[in-house]
């Protein structure tokens, strides 16, 4: 059984160190630092909550007949987010480039966001679709 409280802090926390590298130049001291303790936070999401993520990707490539492969979960978070007054993330830059038959012009990609933890689809410019959120199992 999966904690999704503990889920969404951990996602949370990756998506705030993404966000620190992202305001970051290669030549800024801190920038190894950050990025390994990154790596080190990505690798122990995906130990604890891989699975779990996989098959909710899983469904929801299916339920939305996506032809693109279904990656690691780690890789559908974002380069970066921008949070909104109200405490909600929003994906800014990254996510996961699919391709959707019915929108087969638009440019669309599947980021993983946090608060809650969700899978959303942005198409476009920003126009966002939650196509699945984190629940009890």
């Amino acid at each position: 059984m999966i904690d999704i409280t503990a889920l969404d802090r951990d996602l949370t926390e990756i998506v705030v160190k993404r966000n620190e590298i992202a305001d970051l130049d290669y030549n800024d001291e801190r920038y190894d630092e950050l990025e390994e303790a990154l790596h080190d936070l990505e690798d122990d999401f995906q130990e604890k909550y891989g699975e779990y993520l996989e098959d909710a990707l899983d469904d929801v490539h299916e339920k939305l007949n996506l032809t693109s492969d279904v990656l690691h979960p780690v890789a559908y978070v974002a380069k970066k987010y921008k949070q909104m007054e109200t405490g909600q993330w929003l994906p800014y830059e990254g996510g996961v480039p699919v391709e959707l038959e019915e929108a087969e012009e638009a440019k669309i990609k599947l980021v993983m966001v946090p608060q809650p933890t969700r899978l959303v689809l942005v198409v476009g410019q920003g126009a966002l679709r939650d196509v699945w959120v984190a629940r009890k199992s």
